[in-house]
């Protein structure tokens, strides 16, 4: 009886981490984590460390994102290492990562009261962090960058306000 539990336990470890590798969509990835039974995170985590430390853009990005909200079972929020595992991801072209930083910037620039600066350059500094991120997510056929990019371009945020620009945008994020 302690063989087959022992044989079904590794059955079970080794379809979480299949299930894990298969999900190199980035998308994916953070819900088979976290659908994971609670004494498997903590070493699914390990191995999603292991591939974000081997440069693995997907997992940088997945890491990110888990911990921007917390791991339960595993670790609390932590902003700082969050964003800097998205950052990380990001800077190597992955979409998802580059429209997160593009909205997380957004939200940031928009909580603003005229920026820390008289002149307001603090919001204007997000603002053109979250238009450069866009226009790196935007052509490789992110929707929600398309939209978000033609949002801006509608209203003149981080970009200057282009009508045609934003339609085009829009009507590309629509397409999908």
């Amino acid at each position: 009886m302690l063989l087959l539990r022992s044989e079904a336990h590794v059955r079970e470890r080794w379809a979480c981490h299949r299930s894990l590798r298969a999900a190199l969509d980035p998308r994916k990835a953070e819900a088979v984590f976290l659908s994971a039974p609670a004494e498997q995170r903590l070493e699914a985590w390990a191995w999603l460390e292991e591939e974000a430390l081997a440069g693995r853009a997907w997992a940088q990005y997945s890491a990110g994102a888990l911990l921007r909200q917390g791991i339960p079972g595993v670790t609390g929020s932590d902003n700082d290492s969050a964003n800097a595992w998205i950052a990380a991801a990001a800077s190597q072209g992955l979409p998802e990562a580059q429209y997160s930083l593009a909205a997380a910037s957004l939200e940031a620039a928009r909580e603003q009261q005229g920026g820390n600066d008289a002149d307001g350059r603090f919001k204007d500094k997000l603002l053109l962090a979250c238009s450069r991120n866009l226009h790196l997510a935007a052509p490789q056929g992110h929707t929600l960058a398309q939209y978000l990019l033609g949002m801006c371009y509608l209203r003149g945020e981080g970009v200057a306000k282009d009508p045609h620009t934003a339609c085009q945008w829009l009507l590309e994020a629509a397409k999908m």
